[in-house]
């Protein structure tokens, strides 16, 4: 091997002023110049990763960012409140009232007794937003009732939920009770 490098010390070597012509067909530069060369290869390939990785974290970070948007946006939305209140036994309700979280479009609002007794309430659809929509409503039967409800949300989606209240003479007059539903989103 000694003999190897000496053979070609000066192909590597800074000194300009010796003669190459023993190089054969090796690299005619500077050991210097190999290893600038061979540095700059590692770095344009590090470079390539990093960009790919920064890319890739890029677009994780702003999935996150949506989905944490996507799920405050709906939060707003949800439904806050309401009279009478979701599983709750009234003596009587005069109003249906709905509260939500952020300003919402109520698409849709029936109030059923038993499995599909439809209720009148007078409900027609509004274009604008609101964050508390109320409805007197005529006297109701003994036994279960549900509201079924769907609002559009500021972004667009709808969110379509349902809740219970029971008439029994024997209970309380209706009040405001604060929920936590689960929700139907549809995209």
């Amino acid at each position: 091997m000694g003999s190897i490098v000496s053979k070609y010390k000066n192909c590597f070597s800074i000194d300009y002023d010796h003669s190459m012509d023993h190089c054969d067909n090796l690299t005619h530069r500077p050991l210097w110049f190999v290893v600038a060369d061979k540095i700059e290869s590692l770095v344009i390939h590090l470079q390539g990763n990093i960009m790919k990785t920064l890319t890739v974290i890029r677009q994780l970070v702003l999935s996150v960012m949506l989905v944490g948007f996507a799920g405050h946006a709906a939060a707003h939305t949800a439904l806050t409140a309401s009279v009478p209140a979701n599983g709750s036994k009234v003596s009587s309700a005069e109003k249906l009232t709905l509260n939500f979280g952020g300003p919402v479009r109520l698409l849709r609002l029936t109030l059923l007794h038993g499995a599909s007794h439809q209720i009148d309430i007078g409900f027609e659809a509004v274009a604008t937003q609101q964050t508390e929509f109320s409805y007197d409503l005529p006297a109701l039967m003994n036994g279960a009732h549900t509201v079924n409800w769907t609002i559009m949300g500021a972004d667009g989606h709808t969110i379509s939920e349902s809740f219970g209240f029971t008439v029994d003479p024997a209970a309380s007059a209706a009040h405001a009770h604060h929920t936590q539903n689960s929700q139907n989103h549809d995209h």
